[in-house]
């Protein structure tokens, strides 16, 4: 992850350097930093990798029941002389991963990790609703199309047998690569820290599935098809905390 922030990094101080390319530019900001995901409500992909309690169906869950980080890179141009509309164009690249460890016996020990990675592009509007009196803050909506690309990755399970002192492990790929589109509702602000750097936060729901869903594939972000019926909506939450330069 570290590599793509790196990269991230030294695009957007290319752009900052070139005060030529900011006078041409006037009207559009560009925003980099970090993005968090959660996968929410009662989707197989929050349910544990493997389900302990017999008093459930068993299934191979996601074990994606936490927030799984990424970066963002956003792109915004104002549309109107009052700088009240605002399109933006953004892409994010989210690393989904989970590890469980499962005792089986008190001589036998499971570690299972599910893993992939999915870039999303997105493109919306936003408004902003209020501006605040005296400080160069702006609170604002918005709702972006968010087109998902959902990787195949890996499902590794390791066995450590103590008696004696061996490990076996059987790693198996997921399901192959899809793509989704989805949408995410968000609210958030936008604040000068030193001109022409500001800072800007914020959270939104949606859901990655709403257009493209194939009940083949059963569900979209578990790792394995055994025990499912179809691809059920993946509803999520998303924060931002990004560096805005505004040209």
């Amino acid at each position: 992850m570290k590599k793509y922030i790196y990269i991230v990094a030294i695009l957007i101080l290319a752009l900052f350097a070139n005060n030529e390319l900011s006078a041409q530019m006037s009207g559009l900001s560009v925003n980099a930093g970090l993005s968090n995901i959660w996968i929410v409500g009662d989707n197989p992909a929050t349910k544990p990798l493997f389900e302990r309690d017999t008093n459930k169906p068993f299934i191979y869950g996601g074990g994606l029941g936490i927030a799984n980080s990424g970066i963002s890179v956003k792109f915004n141009y104002v549309l109107d002389k009052n700088e009240n509309w605002v399109l933006p164009i953004g892409l994010d690249y989210f690393f989904f991963e989970s590890r469980e460890r499962i005792p089986i016996t008190s001589k036998v020990t499971a570690y299972w990790k599910h893993y992939f990675d999915m870039p999303q592009a997105s493109v919306g509007i936003n408004y902003n609703v209020l501006k605040f009196p005296g400080v160069d803050v702006k609170a604002f909506v918005g709702l972006d199309a968010k087109f998902n690309y959902i990787m195949q990755g890996k499902f590794i399970r390791r066995f450590e047998y103590v008696v004696n002192d061996f490990t076996e492990v059987k790693e198996l790929n997921t399901k192959i690569d899809a793509f989704r589109i989805g949408a995410l509702f968000y609210v958030g602000f936008d604040g000068a820290i030193v001109k022409p750097l500001f800072i800007n936060a914020s959270f939104g729901v949606g859901a990655l599935n709403l257009v493209g869903r194939d009940d083949s594939r059963k569900e979209l972000m578990t790792p394995l098809k055994s025990f499912e019926s179809g691809e059920s909506i993946v509803y999520n939450a998303q924060f931002y905390l990004t560096l805005k330069y505004k040209f």
